[in-house]
């Protein structure tokens, strides 16, 4: 029983801290999603691109954050759905 109390805050402060991210694109294109990180770099966006195998080739992920938790990525992602940008959450 003391062991497993002693586990479980670990486990929490694993869990807090993780980050997370708004995924924008991933696209074949590489030079297709740089055009769109450029794009919301103009726009004052802490945006990035990252390059990552698939089943079906390489992509590159375009991204913006990281934010410290679920709920600052919404938020994010509510305010970039504003500006005409489609995304999801994800771990990074």
């Amino acid at each position: 029983p003391a062991i497993e109390a002693r586990s479980k805050p670990s486990d929490k402060s694993d869990a807090s801290a993780k980050q997370f991210v708004v995924q924008l694109a991933a696209l074949a294109d590489a030079d297709k999603a740089r055009d769109i990180q450029q794009e919301l770099s103009t726009k004052g966006l802490k945006a990035y691109t990252e390059r990552v195998k698939s089943g079906s080739g390489e992509v590159t992920r375009v991204r913006v954050g990281p934010f410290p938790s679920r709920e600052a990525a919404e938020k994010e992602r509510a305010r970039l759905k504003s500006l005409g940008f489609e995304g999801n959450v994800a771990p990074r």
